[in-house]
C-alpha cells in the first residue's frame, strides 16, 4: 500500500504541478477583443466581376493588428465558367491599414459547381478599401482586383 502511494504522490507532481504552474504563472499578454460583425460590399473587377456581401468580424490582437474571419457571398461572373454564385470562408489578417486573407468554398457557375480557393490582398480604412484577388478553381485560375465599401457595422 505504500508503494501504491508513493507512485499516486510521484503521479501528482508529474502531472499536476507542470499544468498548475503553466496556468496559474503564464498570463495572456495580448489584449484580444472581437469587434461584431461588419457588413461589406465587394465589386470585382478583371476576369472575374461581380458583387459579394462579405460579413466581417475582426479580432484585436493589439493596436492596429486583427485577425478576421468572414463569409463571401453572390453573384459573379467568371471569364471562363460563365455567371454563377459564391459560397466561401474567409480568414486572414489586418496589420496597420494592409488586408491580407485566403478564402476557400465553392462556386456553382454556368459550367457546374467547383470547389474554390484564393486570396484577396490590399488596404482597408474605415469604411472602404481596394487590392487584388486571386482565385483558384476547376477551370485555372482567374485574377482581378476588387473595392470594397462598408455598408453597415452591428
Amino acid at each position: 500500500m505504500a508503494k501504491f502511494k508513493k507512485h499516486l504522490v510521484v503521479f501528482i507532481l508529474f502531472v499536476f504541478v507542470p499544468i498548475c504552474f503553466f496556468t496559474c504563472s503564464h498570463k495572456q499578454s495580448i489584449d484580444i477583443k472581437e469587434t461584431e460583425a461588419e457588413i461589406w460590399e465587394l465589386q470585382l473587377t478583371g476576369e472575374i466581376v461581380g458583387n459579394l456581401k462579405l460579413s466581417l468580424t475582426r479580432i484585436k490582437i493589439k493596436n492596429d493588428i486583427y485577425t478576421i474571419t468572414g463569409k463571401i457571398s453572390g453573384r459573379l461572373k467568371d471569364r471562363r465558367a460563365g455567371t454563377g454564385t459564391a459560397e466561401y470562408e474567409l480568414e486572414g489578417k489586418i496589420e496597420k491599414s494592409v488586408f491580407n486573407g485566403n478564402f476557400s468554398g465553392s462556386s456553382k457557375m454556368e459550367v457546374g459547381s467547383s470547389p474554390t480557393s484564393g486570396t484577396i490582398q490590399g488596404m482597408v480604412f474605415e469604411s472602404q478599401g481596394s487590392g487584388k484577388d486571386s482565385v483558384l478553381h476547376a477551370l485555372g485560375s482567374s485574377h482581378g482586383y476588387y473595392i470594397m465599401k462598408k455598408i453597415h457595422s452591428n
